[in-house]
């Protein structure tokens, strides 16, 4: 069962077809992961949406969907369809539909969405769902919840996926992302990359990372494998990175999120072509160059360059056009890696996310030296409940033990393409401490599939 918080043991994660009471869960939710983009920004996200969502899968064409026109079905799996008892979660909540008590036709057709592919690399996960209260429906259908609700929501999910497939558990928490964190040592100064992230928070730099893709990712490494490929253009993880030296997985509890209950922070040590390839001392941004027939993300896109995206295979979908590295300075009570303004081309922002450098100081005590060679004392980070900015709080030093107590994980050597498992063990070994080795989770998980 996974430590979710309050809402945690609501569902058990042995007989995940039943209830917490033994009874059989009488309805099925699809959780719709990344195909939500291709809804909304095709059909408009409603339930006629995912109505077009089940006549195409119900279909016997190609499982890659790159429309869904109007098609005609059979007059029985038609009225299966329109006589579906629908409620859509709204608001900030992950989309997912619930139906309930299916017919056996309409679970065929429920589970018949698996198989669907898109564009946005999206999946679809059919899930037995508990009964639901009129007090729950009410959640459901709100435009704003409370953590504890979302979590109670989600938390179905959560524990039908991390049953079956563990390697998405860090720290006793489902994870849906991963942020790749790229250091490298040059003399006595120490570099974090970061990447321009131009549509959130008016613009901010930010680490590498993204959601989980559970189609392609066999696990949290290969999530990271992925993203920074996306995200990274020109430079292939494994080439960018130091194979030599294994990544370190760490986990963040940022805030009660129930979206993402925890962030594994991946850290890895960058090779110094990959550094002196991107390192300028006249420019301190670096442009990546783009593919062709790219289309941008940003704030500016258009509705036909999210239709372009989802319906031509040759479009090349970039998130990031601008790299830098920030050289990260400490006194002791600080622990900022500032990006500065004055380069001569690129963004001219400043700002780093609040969550990225809240991380690096509270993980600084387990990568430092295994990674860059360092070992110092640092200060706190307030987080976002503190006014939105981290804000260092004094000259406390961390112990090992408040940040080993969370959990440490490295992924294993040689690691090539995502497509392999890379097996995630215990760091250290018998010389670390006693009393650290007992708050180090021992996690050797099974590839996806």
């Amino acid at each position: 069962m996974l430590a979710h918080g309050p809402q945690g043991d609501r569902h058990s994660a042995v007989a995940m077809t039943h209830d917490a009471f033994g009874e059989p869960m009488p309805n099925l939710a699809i959780y719709l992961e990344e195909i939500k983009y291709f809804l909304d920004d095709m059909y408009g996200g409603h339930w006629q949406s995912v109505r077009l969502l089940l006549k195409r899968a119900a279909d016997a064409s190609e499982d890659l969907v790159l429309e869904m026109p109007q098609s005609q079905t059979s007059q029985d799996i038609g009225e299966a369809i329109e006589s579906m008892k629908v409620i859509i979660s709204r608001g900030k909540c992950p989309r997912f539909v619930i139906i309930e008590a299916p017919s056996q036709l309409q679970r065929d057709l429920i589970y018949s969405v698996e198989r669907l592919r898109f564009m946005c690399k999206g999946t679809a996960t059919v899930f037995p769902y508990p009964s639901l209260t009129d007090n729950f429906k009410q959640k459901l259908r709100s435009e704003k919840l409370s953590a504890s609700d979302m979590l109670e929501v989600l938390s179905p999910y959560y524990d039908f996926v991390a049953e079956r497939e563990p390697q998405w558990v860090c720290a006793e928490k489902f994870a849906r992302c991963a942020i790749i964190v790229m250091v490298f040592s040059k003399g006595q100064d120490d570099f974090v990359w970061h990447v321009w992230d131009a549509e959130n928070e008016g613009g901010q730099w930010a680490f590498p990372g993204g959601d989980v893709n559970r189609v392609f990712d066999v696990d949290l490494c290969g999530t990271a494998e992925r993203e920074w490929n996306e995200e990274v253009l020109g430079f292939d993880f494994n080439v960018a990175r130091d194979n030599s030296i294994e990544p370190i997985v760490l986990p963040f509890l940022a805030s009660k999120s129930a979206r993402y209950p925890v962030q594994p922070y991946i850290y890895v040590k960058a090779t110094p072509e990959f550094f002196e390839a991107t390192q300028s001392s006249q420019v301190e941004r670096f442009r990546f160059s783009l593919p062709p027939n790219a289309v941008l993300k940003s704030r500016n896109m258009q509705v036909e360059d999210f239709r372009r995206f989802h319906t031509d295979p040759s479009v090349a979908f970039v998130e990031h056009e601008w790299g830098a590295w920030a050289k990260i300075e400490m006194d002791g009570s600080q622990f900022i890696p500032p990006i500065h303004g004055d380069g001569e081309c690129g963004p001219r922002g400043t700002k780093v996310r609040w969550e990225n450098v809240a991380a690096l100081q509270q993980h600084w005590p387990e990568f430092a030296l295994p990674l860059l060679g360092r070992s110092h004392a640092l200060g706190q980070v307030k987080g976002k409940g503190s006014g939105g900015k981290a804000k260092a709080l004094g000259k406390r030093s961390l112990h090992p033990m408040q940040v080993g107590g969370q959990g440490v994980q490295a992924c294993g050597k040689g690691a090539g393409k995502a497509s392999k498992a890379w097996p995630i063990v215990r760091t250290g070994g018998g010389a670390e401490p006693k009393s650290r080795i007992a708050h180090i989770k021992n996690w050797h998980l099974k590839p996806h599939g």
